[in-house]
């Protein structure tokens, strides 16, 4: 797709590095077992995917977030990107004159993941978990989701919620730790060389894996003491 678009001056991508953007959103930096989780055939896949849009040009090569890529948006070159459901807001901000252009779907290689947004647990020593759960289904909304008429409008009558109940309900690799963000750099840094690469994807994978473990052993042993068994 991203090939044949090309051809017409259109990307589906804004940067080489968009496959493991995707692939992270589904898998957060350790399991919980606080091992490296960024690993196996999605991660696989978004290597060789990734160093194919560098091969042959196939990313766009700047952001929604920056004005060139809004003017991409609004001239139809840049045709997908990938955001969470928020994403609808700031496209009705930037290209508001395309209301009824757009459409939302699923993640690609069949991942589903978050970007974004907030998040609410109860501590296991809870002694007040039922009403503790109560609260939280009353400022989520999970009982009776609902979608801003105007977004509903901008995606041409699409209804988001369906969508969203199926991605949170697919199993997922989430367990976000306090190191995670410190981590975002060297991931970063680590991913623009495996896809810069000519060494086998295999050996980059496993390299990364085992740099990360060994920069956060300390970290991570003090952490496991945390968590349940």
């Amino acid at each position: 797709m991203a090939k044949e678009l090309k051809k017409k001056n259109i990307f589906i991508f804004q940067h080489y590095t968009d496959p493991f953007e995707i692939s992270s959103m589904s898998n957060s930096m350790f399991n919980k077992n606080m091992d490296f989780n960024r690993s196996g055939e999605d991660f696989d896949n978004a290597l060789i995917i990734s160093k194919e849009i560098r091969k042959f040009g196939l990313a766009f090569r700047n952001s929604v977030w920056d004005a060139s890529g809004q003017e991409a948006l609004r001239k139809g070159q840049l045709a997908m990107m990938y955001t969470g459901s928020w994403g609808v807001s700031n496209l009705m901000s930037w290209v508001p004159e395309m209301e009824g252009m757009w459409r939302a779907t699923e993640l690609p290689l069949s991942l589903s993941g978050y970007q974004g947004g907030a998040a609410a647990g109860i501590v296991n020593t809870s002694k007040n978990k039922d009403l503790a759960w109560e609260y939280i289904q009353s400022i989520t909304n999970l009982l009776n989701p609902s979608m801003d008429k105007s977004k509903q409008q901008y995606l041409g009558g699409q209804d988001l919620i369906p969508l969203i109940n199926q991605s949170v309900n697919n199993s997922s690799s989430l367990y976000p730790s306090p190191i995670d963000n410190d981590l975002d750099n060297i991931w970063n840094r680590r991913v623009i060389m495996m896809i810069e690469s000519d060494n086998s994807d295999a050996i980059d994978l496993k390299k990364t894996g085992e740099f990360i473990e060994l920069f956060t052993e300390a970290d991570r042993t003090r952490l496991a003491k945390f968590i349940q068994p």
